[in-house]
């Protein structure tokens, strides 16, 4: 996304403000806690864009209530020109949705981007490989374990 210079004669913070409804409390407070212009609009399109990707990847459209979306992102990660960033979480209705992972860049001085990808439990253990293999897949360590009397408490 193009990181607009011109916003018709607004100030970050009115161009914010008008934007507010599409934001969590969380996101509008960063975005109008960043010390300059140029730093609330980049954090805002920083926003943007990922709203835009989860929409995306949902097939969900603007319709939904966007401030319902709130997007953790890190502070301490370089969001500069050529760097990825990879650990942004987003939280549906104050809930984290941790099956989503998101990779974000600033390609340019002007131009944000953010992608959006589902990932199960399954496809995490796709290619997992067992390090240490128990003989007989574990049955007979489970076998002995069940026959161990039990305390109460």
């Amino acid at each position: 996304m193009r990181l607009d210079k011109e916003r018709a004669g607004k100030t970050a913070d009115e161009y914010i403000n008008s934007m507010a409804k599409s934001a969590s409390p969380d996101e509008l407070r960063m975005m109008r806690g960043q010390p300059t212009e140029a730093m609330k609009m980049t954090m805002f399109y920083r926003y943007w864009c990922l709203k835009e990707a989860i929409l995306k990847a949902t097939g969900d459209g603007i319709l939904d209530d966007l401030s319902r979306i709130n997007f953790q992102v890190n502070m301490s990660d370089r969001y500069r020109p050529g760097c990825f960033v990879t650990s942004t979480t987003v939280l549906l209705d104050g809930k984290l949705q941790d099956q989503w992972i998101f990779e974000e860049t600033f390609a340019d001085g002007n131009h944000a981007a953010a992608v959006c990808k589902e990932i199960s439990f399954e496809s995490l253990l796709e290619h997992a490989v067992v390090l240490n293999p128990l003989p007989n897949d574990g049955l007979d360590a489970y076998e002995e374990f069940i026959k161990k009397p039990r305390k109460t408490f």
